[in-house]
This record gives C-alpha cells, structure tokens and sequence, in this order.
C-alpha cells in the first residue's frame, strides 16, 4: 500500500446493508473493502481533486439516510486509524494519545474478525498495561529493540504500522452482487391495500436500486416488482407480479416511478389487492452501461436525454411499442414520402462540427422542424376570397384571415415520372388566429389546397 493513502471508514450501526452502500460508493472511488458485517472502507486519496473530504462526508451521510440506517464516518492515513475514528465517533482523527492501548485490535487486523488475533493481540495489550502504559502514544515510546525481546513479532509488526510501515497491510478486493435486488418486509405498516401508501415504499425500493446502479455506472432496461399479500382463506392470489421493459434504459428515480404508477393504477382498477401487503421487492433484470458515470455539471445533455427516455417509455406503456415511433426524414420530394418510421433509440440527428461543439456546450440542439408536425392524410380544397381563406366540405367550414404569406417553395416529383410529375407550389401562411398552415398551389393554376399545420 501506499505511503500517501487516504481512507475513509464507515462504521455501519448493525452491518445492515453493507453491501448494497458499498456498491453505491462506487461512484466515488474503485478501491473498496470490508470488514463483513460492520464496516467499509474507501480509499479517497487519489479521488481529492474531485471530492473534498467535507462533501464526501455530506454524501456518505445523505447515502446512509437513504437506505435508513445509521453509522460513523471516520477518515485516517491507514484502514485501522480510520477505522478507530470512526469507532470514536471523531471523523477527523484524534492524537494518539487519546487512543486506548484496545485500538491495537483493530491495527491488528482491520479488514476481518480473526480470533486467533484477537487472542493474541488482547495478551499483548495486557501485557502492556501491566507495564504502566495506557495509549497508543506511549506504545510508540517502546523501542523496536525491546519490543523483539519482550514481545512477539505481533508488537513489531504493531509498532512497525503505527510508525507509518503498512507494506505488509493487503487490501483485499471487493466485489459487488451479481444481481440487483431490494426487499421491504411491511410488518410494521398498516393498510398498505392502496396504492398510495405502496407507492411511498416502493419508491424507497427504487431510490436504492438506482443508487446501486449509478455506483456501476449502469442503466436498467428491465426490472420486476413483485408484492407478497397476507395469505387469507379469501385471498386468491397471495403475489402479485409485475415486469417492466424500457424500450430505452433508465436511470432515475423520476423515470422509473411514473411506469410503476401508471402499470398500478391501471391494474389495481381490474384487480384490486384482496389483502395488505406484507412484502414488497424489487429485482433489476438486465441493464446496459451507462453513458455517463459522473454527472456532467456543465451540460444537460444528460437531463435531456433521460427525460426523453422517459417520455418514450410512458408513450409505448400507454399506446404499445408497435405505435410509437420518431419521424425520420428520407430522400424524396414529395412530402407524402419524405419520412419513414424510426424507432426511438435509432433516431440520432447528425449535425456539422460547429454544431456538435455548440451541443456540447449548450445540451442537446433539435432542429426546428421546416415541415408541419401536424400532415393531413389527405390535401384539403380552399378558397381565397380577397385576404381570406375559406375551407368548405360536408363536414366541416373554416374561414381564416390572412396575417403573412411565406412562400413559395416548389416542390416536384421524381423526373423519371415523365410529364405526369408531381409539382407543386408550397406556402407557409401565418392568420389572425395564430395558426400557421401549409398550403400548396398547383403551378399555372389557381387552386390551393392545405396540407398541414404548423405547430
């Protein structure tokens, strides 16, 4: 290890959910540890230019809260010193005066519970109080030549550690679950046979699993939820199963909890729960990398992009994938014929390197569409009558005043149709109204018809 290693220590109240807050703590550093069962270590001195010890301590503790437990944060140049802080309750470290001659149990063996340590490491310390010594400090006083007389090699390899000496300390990796999984036994809650009150502790369920994801650097493109009822004789189905697959990959809380929402309400209504629920969990099921594995400040190309995703995936929720779709544009000169379906996640707008830097800059830049959103399936006939528009059919009349008229811009079939080639005259027509219509005009001829509007 590292002479010039900094490590921050948190001393979890129980071991409760020590591994999923490791996960999560990813997205500050690669280098993680843990004393299984109680705390968790993270090597933060190479992460300094990007997190002061101040704010990772705010967002540790904004962390804890989430998955509500309680702990300590200690930081120190080693694992054990910090881990000692942290048992103190003094995140910034004390002398070592006023650490007892007990703290060599965790210089001992500061990543796991070794008993056959602990036993010889509790002699030693008798034996050092017998001697008059109370702290680290006057531990440090002993000579290494005495300490090879009087003690074993366990006092050398203690003094050698104080002293700053860690070579022999191993950092033992850690390596994450495999699979994404947050339980909620509800024991304690009552009535939760509506879906208000379940939504409040699903979203619980959700903030963790997206809180993990982040710490990978990951995105789910599907999840399951699963709800666990009270077994009564009158209860048909004691669990209710839900699975969600994002047509795009999300990962936010704001995204994923709408779906859920949405998916509940609606099957609530069909269905509703013959029981309270007294178990709730929530399983990620497959993920893809994330773009982005630090939130870029500067840019909100990010923020845009996710609520894009989440507005794609309540749309195909809502009206089905088969229905839900980007207009791309395509080679052709008649507009009937100038797009074609794209499906959302293919729909990538290529801009110029002026274009792309200024995107970089600014987020993400969608050209302001030069044809109407709205088309219809078919041309309809109007009249000009002075400075009025007026369209009349079976169905319905219109009449427009006249406010500007943009135009033309011709538009012409393809020249292999010979003299039968569709030509056409196209305006952009602002009215009275606001509206703004797109009309055409056959050329060398005096009709117009309206093809669209403009939104």
């Amino acid at each position: 290890m590292e002479m010039n290693m900094r490590v921050l220590c948190v001393l979890i109240e129980g071991g409760k959910c020590l591994h999923e807050i490791a996960e999560c703590c990813y997205r500050w550093t690669p280098q993680i540890a843990l004393r299984e069962g109680e705390a968790i270590f993270l090597e933060v001195g190479s992460c300094q230019r990007i997190y002061n010890e101040e704010t990772l301590f705010l967002k540790i503790k904004a962390l804890l809260k989430r998955f509500g437990v309680r702990g300590r944060v200690g930081i120190g140049d080693d694992p054990a010193l910090s881990l000692c802080y942290a048992r103190l309750g003094e995140p910034r470290g004390v002398p070592l005066r006023e650490l007892p001659l007990q703290a060599l149990y965790d210089v001992a063996s500061p990543f796991k519970k070794d008993k056959a340590l602990f036993k010889e490491t509790e002699q030693l310390v008798a034996v050092l109080q017998k001697l008059g010594l109370r702290n680290l400090e006057e531990f440090l006083k002993l000579s290494p030549s005495s300490l090879s007389s009087r003690f074993s090699d366990l006092g050398i390899e203690l003094h050698r550690r104080l002293k700053g000496s860690r070579t022999s300390l191993l950092w033992p990796s850690y390596i994450p679950p495999e699979k994404i999984e947050e339980k909620m036994n509800l024991d304690d809650f009552e009535n939760c046979q509506t879906l208000e009150p379940l939504l409040f502790l699903i979203k619980n369920l959700v903030t963790r699993s997206m809180a993990r994801l982040a710490g990978r650097s990951e995105r789910v493109t599907r999840f399951e939820l699963e709800l666990e009822l009270e077994k009564h004789s009158f209860v048909k189905t004691a669990r209710r199963h839900w699975s969600f697959s994002l047509p795009l990959p999300q990962g936010s809380v704001s995204s994923l909890l709408p779906l859920i929402h949405e998916r509940l309400q609606t099957d609530f209504q069909r269905q509703p729960l013959d029981s309270c629920v007294r178990h709730m969990k929530l399983s990620i099921v497959e993920t893809v990398p994330g773009q982005y594995g630090q939130k870029n400040f500067f840019n909100k190309r990010e923020e845009e992009q996710e609520a894009w995703n989440s507005l794609m995936a309540r749309l195909c929720q809502k009206l089905g994938k088969e229905h839900t779709f980007v207009a791309s544009p395509t080679e052709g000169y008649r507009p009937e014929s100038g797009w074609k379906k794209s499906w959302p996640e293919s729909h990538q707008v290529e801009k110029t390197k002026d274009e792309a830097l200024h995107a970089t800059l600014n987020g993400i830049e969608l050209p302001f569409p030069q044809r109407p959103l709205r088309l219809l399936k078919a041309p309809v006939p109007l009249f000009k009558v002075q400075n009025t528009l007026i369209q009349s059919s079976e169905n319905e009349s219109k009449r427009w005043e006249i406010h500007n008229w943009d135009g033309p811009e011709r538009l012409q079939g393809e020249w292999w149709s010979g003299a039968d080639a569709l030509k056409r005259d196209y305006f952009r027509v602002g009215t009275e109204t606001g509206e703004e219509l797109w009309i055409f005009r056959i050329p060398d001829s005096d009709k117009l018809f309206l093809h669209g509007y403009f939104d």
